[in-house]
């Protein structure tokens, strides 16, 4: 076939492909056409049989669309609306011929069944022809012989401008697609890929060519002055991957993890570049631990993890699932005031499960809401016995970016903490940086009463470059939660202290408190203290605790904020100076 013939074919098939691809609309156009139809048959004999020459578009169409069955099908159907059962002989006027209408019928069959035969053939040979040309004919999307095909035409151009530039590939993968076609179903993850895709090309500049290259991979390649720096990349990729997708009630995550590979126009193959990038890919899940706090948690979504979500529940029952609480040092008044309300599971047969590898399994399905409430009860009841004994605490329970969704669940923590006579003061509420700026006006509203009867909101896993500090002024949190593991080098050392001055001066003058999550060794301290942080909490202030040792440690705060390394601090917090 000609060039010219396989473009003169391509565009048939590429009309037969995308009607069998979009079957509602197809049935839709096919139901439109007949009734069309309907109309000019309702007209005076005379006319009558050429107008019934325009039955053939529904033909046409359902053979196009769906086959040489559902063309034989339409075929009988209009050839009923012309039989002469419909339209019987008038007085003075000739009765319609049963020959007349018995050839009619026969041309409808054959061409709606010559058009389904010729479809299904284009189809397949369509399928050949996408192939050829690297497209997957299912989505109609590059694949990853497109990729490497547009690799190979940029690797051979050495005219012009272009001659000296680099060609840069990167690799997108979906870490977690297996889990999101778990949870979501085959359809609805196809439209997250979908949406991210149109993401990944949003944030990369407009000549990017981004293909479909497996299921879970993305391909990008780019050329030119223009082509972000890998850091870059790396970054504007991982915005992609804390913004969440909205499904009805559910806001979904995807985990990417990306690998660039770069090579000048001579002396490197496209399947070098692809090797490469792909080969980053893979060193960098091997590097990742499984919850680096960032985008959704990689989990394996395999049968023996689906089986420990079922357990969930039976094992809040059983008890096997219990809450510890992660004392938080008040720099102001030495004391520890605040806790955090954190998960543990000692399963009778695997023993002690990682947060980091049941919390995520819970948080992407509908179990996170019975959870989030067992949490609630367990903590506002804990809070209720410690205030019988004179200790005023505040702990604070993380909400799950589904949590959000639920429209009781925020509604019934008033009427739990009215129940157990705590105040509304010692409970807060945790929300990820990556997810507060998701919050849209019903979840904002109920936060905002929650906010406005005195429960504390805090924003969890702060590090600001997701949340702007004057947006901060208009939600309805009192707090922000510096990470600190993300902040600071491997040394300890802040990576940009003058910003984080700034956003904690800012923080100050906006009326919020500033803790400093995830202290660990005494360069931190150090770091977090000079900055003016308000609270520090981490393993090296102290480790969690069981709910029968909270009491005994309280008493016990002076002694640690008396330790050698707290030494130079004053007594109202920050450096002694």
């Amino acid at each position: 076939m000609t060039d010219w013939g396989v473009h003169r074919f391509s565009g048939v098939s590429d009309v037969v492909c995308a009607l069998q691809r979009n079957p509602g609309v197809s049935l839709a156009l096919v139901i439109v056409a007949l009734f069309s139809n309907a109309g000019l048959l309702l007209v005076e004999e005379a006319v009558r049989g050429p107008l019934s020459l325009f039955l053939f578009a529904p033909v046409i169409l359902a053979g196009l669309a769906f086959g040489f069955f559902w063309g034989i099908t339409a075929a009988l159907v209009c050839s009923l609306a012309i039989s002469p059962w419909l339209f019987p002989a008038e007085p003075g006027v000739q009765a319609v011929s049963w020959v007349d209408w018995a050839i009619r019928t026969t041309w409808f069959c054959v061409v709606g069944g010559l058009v389904g035969i010729l479809a299904g053939n284009a189809r397949d040979m369509a399928g050949q022809i996408n192939r050829m040309r690297g497209v997957d004919p299912s989505t109609g999307l590059p694949d990853f012989d497109g990729a490497r095909k547009h690799i190979e035409v940029l690797l051979s151009s050495t005219s012009g401008d272009t001659a000296g530039d680099d060609v840069h590939v990167t690799q997108i993968r979906v870490t977690n697609f297996e889990q999101l076609k778990t949870l979501c179903g085959i359809r609805r993850t196809e439209e997250i890929m979908h949406q991210l895709r149109e993401r990944v090309r949003a944030a990369l500049p407009a000549d990017s060519y981004v293909s479909r290259s497996e299921a879970d991979l993305f391909t990008v390649v780019n050329s030119g002055e223009m082509t972000p720096s890998a850091t870059e990349q790396f970054k504007r990729l991982q915005e992609i991957s804390e913004a969440p997708f909205e499904l009805d009630d559910m806001l979904v995550f995807t985990d990417l993890v990306a690998g660039m590979a770069s090579g000048p126009r001579s002396g490197v193959s496209a399947e070098q570049l692809l090797s490469n990038a792909n080969e980053q890919v893979t060193r960098r899940l091997r590097q990742r631990t499984m919850a680096d706090g960032h985008g959704m948690t990689y989990v394996d979504a395999g049968p023996a993890n689906l089986k420990l979500l079922g357990e969930v529940g039976r094992a809040i029952e059983d008890g096997e699932i219990r809450v510890v609480y992660q004392p938080a040092l008040n720099l102001h008044t030495r004391e520890f005031v605040h806790l955090e309300a954190l998960a543990r599971w000692n399963h009778p047969t695997r023993g002690l499960v990682p947060p980091s590898k049941f919390i995520p399994l819970i948080e992407q399905a509908d179990v996170v809401h019975q959870f989030t409430r067992w949490m609630f009860q367990e903590v506002v009841a804990r809070v209720a016995e410690w205030a019988a004994h004179g200790n005023a605490l505040t702990v604070s329970i993380n909400l799950s970016p589904r949590n959000l969704m639920d429209r009781t669940l925020l509604l019934e923590i008033p009427p739990l903490l009215e129940k157990q006579g705590v105040k509304r003061d010692c409970l807060g509420l945790e929300i990820s940086e990556h997810v507060i700026m998701s919050l849209k006006g019903p979840q904002l509203e109920r936060m905002r009463e929650l906010k406005n009867l005195g429960v504390r909101c805090a924003v969890d896993n702060f590090v600001g470059n997701r949340v702007p500090l004057t947006h901060l002024r208009t939600l309805p949190v009192d707090t922000i939660k510096l990470d600190v593991a993300r902040l600071c080098d491997e040394s300890g050392r802040l990576k940009d202290p003058e910003t984080m001055r700034i956003v904690v001066r800012m923080a100050h003058d906006l009326g919020l408190d500033v803790i400093a999550s995830g202290v660990e060794n005494e360069v931190q301290l150090k770091e977090f203290v000079a900055l003016g942080c308000d609270v520090l909490q981490g393993f090296l202030i102290a480790r969690p605790l069981e709910a029968d040792k909270v009491e005994d440690t309280l008493r016990s705060a002076g002694g640690i904020a008396d330790r050698p390394m707290f030494a130079g601090i004053g007594a109202a917090g920050g450096a002694g100076t």
